[in-house]
């Protein structure tokens, strides 16, 4: 009887459930095979405003990003190197493109400066020269992205330099390939004309602190400064990488150990510079006043009375000068400053 009433069930139901197992394995298939989403992530500290993987038209592949400082810190992407920055290089990773196996290659990410204030815009771009393993136009592509950058506010310099901490961001990009682009303008990665550092950074070098001269108002021959009450105004000019004075530079001017008439060398053990972190103008200066209020020092006695070389120095980025001026050790500065035993 339960045999029979199984039978009538499947016979009567069975249709309904073939059917209905149809449309699930239909279901399941399309699903699985809708094509991924496009998408850039870099997290949230850079967020992606565009991405764009691409064939040019001499055959060779880039891939182009451009991103968003969103990490509420100053960064940069340039290294020291002498006098001057080089960009640090930037790479990305791919499977079976440009050639079999997983290949590493190489580009760089620039701002609208060398450094990259939150909020601003950074463009990335890298080249694929290898054209064995070109994928199909339309085809999804993953690539991998490990961008290199300096966390420039743990410098204790900064803003003069960014010489801080090192950090890697790690990114993932999916994306459809396109063909036949020859991209150019600005933010292609090529400074070309009439393109110049000041219509697009980021194809073009920004400028940065390449030398600068310090140039005090006392000159050591006729004004000797007293302590506490006197000062000298130092003026700092800063030029370019291309010979161009510069304006809205940070300069950092500090004394350094100071030397009598003689061979010993003394300590400044108390001072101010107004202001701390100095900004050229216009013209390309900065000017700061030097003030000097006390030293740990020990003349011969045939000096006393008589005065010392002060030395400071002026830091740009990685461009660095000195000058100097000159102290009255009278009496009134003996006792604080212990000289000739006094």
């Amino acid at each position: 009887m339960k045999a029979q009433v199984a039978l009538e069930f499947i016979t009567t139901y069975g249709w309904a459930l073939l059917t209905i197992l149809l449309l699930a394995l239909f279901a399941f298939y399309f699903i699985s095979a809708k094509p991924a989403n496009p998408k850039c992530d870099f997290g949230l500290s850079l967020d992606c405003s565009s991405y764009q993987f691409f064939r040019k038209t001499d055959g060779t592949m880039r891939l182009k990003l451009t991103l968003v400082n969103g990490m509420g810190k100053v960064i940069s992407f340039w290294a020291p190197s002498g006098s001057g920055y080089v960009l640090v290089p930037q790479t990305i990773t791919v499977s079976n493109i440009g050639k079999s196996g997983v290949n590493t290659y190489t580009g760089n990410c620039t701002g609208p400066s060398i450094y990259i204030k939150n909020g601003d815009l950074i463009s990335c771009n890298f080249n694929i020269p290898d054209k064995s393993n070109v994928p199909d136009v339309g085809r999804m592509v993953s690539l991998d992205a490990a961008l290199k950058y300096t966390m420039c506010e743990t410098d204790s310099m900064y803003p003069v330099r960014c010489n801080g901490d090192n950090r890697t961001a790690h990114g993932s990009i999916l994306t459809p390939f396109e063909a036949g682009i020859n991209y150019s303008g600005c933010m292609d990665g090529v400074c070309t004309l009439p393109e110049n550092y000041t219509t697009c950074p980021w194809d073009c070098t920004p400028p940065y602190p390449a030398s600068l001269s310090v140039i005090g108002t006392d000159d050591c021959a006729w004004d000797w400064l007293d302590k506490d009450t006197e000062f000298d105004q130092i003026n700092v000019t800063v030029y370019d990488q291309y010979g161009h004075l510069l304006p809205g530079a940070a300069v950092k001017i500090y004394p350094m150990d100071i030397e009598g008439f003689d061979p010993v060398v003394q300590h400044i053990t108390s001072y101010t510079v107004d202001p701390p972190i100095a900004i050229t103008d216009s013209n390309g200066v900065a000017t700061a006043t030097f003030r000097w209020h006390a030293c740990d020092c020990c003349f011969p006695s045939y000096m006393c009375g008589f005065g010392a070389i002060f030395q400071y120095a002026a830091i740009s980025g990685q461009a660095y000068g000195i000058d100097q001026s000159c102290a009255v050790l009278d009496g009134r500065s003996f006792g604080d400053m212990h000289c000739c035993g006094w």
